[in-house]
């Protein structure tokens, strides 16, 4: 009989195979035919985000230690295609800086991860007047790896190493909303966002290192996910 540890586990695997189906299926199905209505000017609108991150570790082994946040940053691009005035579809590539800090065994643990990441968020535009336009918005998102190191300091002393055995992709959903100021010419979108991790960091087969985390009592990988939340900055192109 499976234990409640494997059922999580197989839900969380289960989560994490729909939002791949379902942002593949988004990029096949829904680019193609928006790449024909961006040749509109006004059904496209293309910039940068910039933006701060406060970000955090959740799950079972991240609550029992107490992880605390770190303040970290995104950086990148967005296309906006617009389906109808209302609503639009929104895929952004970013520079995701994520991580948390802990204190354990008398040293302070700083965990930073950085990710290459492609949200593909649905907004939606509430009708106002004047030149102010809120919106909500939620999507999934993948993030590729492109750096895991971790830091330890106690006493003075310190040393910092790149992490074995953390994951290359993660998957994730976003939800948020935001406002957008300006006219058609000139654009300014201010968001908040809440990104929550539905995969482990780490692998869960470990091969025993010098910087390897320990498995748990299970012989598996500590349960840490990735969460945060993130204010950003946009500007239309």
């Amino acid at each position: 009989m499976a234990t409640l540890r494997e059922v999580k586990k197989r839900i969380r695997t289960v989560v994490s195979a729909t939002c791949s189906i379902f942002l593949i299926a988004t990029t096949i199905l829904v680019l193609p035919e928006s790449f024909v209505a961006a040749q509109e000017a006004v059904k496209a609108e293309k910039g940068i985000v910039v933006g701060i991150s406060f970000t955090n570790l959740s799950g079972h082994d991240a609550d029992s230690i107490g992880t605390d946040s770190r303040t970290s940053a995104i950086a990148g691009g967005f296309y906006r295609y617009k389906i109808n005035p209302k609503v639009a579809i929104e895929p952004q590539l970013l520079i995701s800086m994520k991580g948390a800090k802990a204190s354990a065994l008398g040293f302070d643990v700083d965990l930073k991860l950085t990710y290459l990441e492609l949200p593909v968020l649905f907004r939606f535009t509430i009708p106002f007047q004047g030149n102010i336009s809120p919106s909500i918005f939620a999507g999934p998102s993948v993030g590729i790896k492109l750096s895991s190191r971790g830091t330890a300091a106690s006493s003075g002393f310190s040393v910092e190493a790149d992490l074995e055995n953390t994951k290359g992709i993660e998957f994730g959903l976003v939800i948020g909303g935001g406002i957008t100021v300006g006219s058609n010419d000139t654009k300014i979108f201010l968001d908040g966002r809440y990104n929550l991790g539905l995969t482990n960091v780490f692998e869960d087969v470990i091969t025993p290192g010098p910087y390897d985390i320990v498995k748990d009592a299970a012989g598996t990988a500590p349960d840490f996910k990735n969460n945060g939340f993130t204010i950003s900055l946009g500007i239309r192109l």
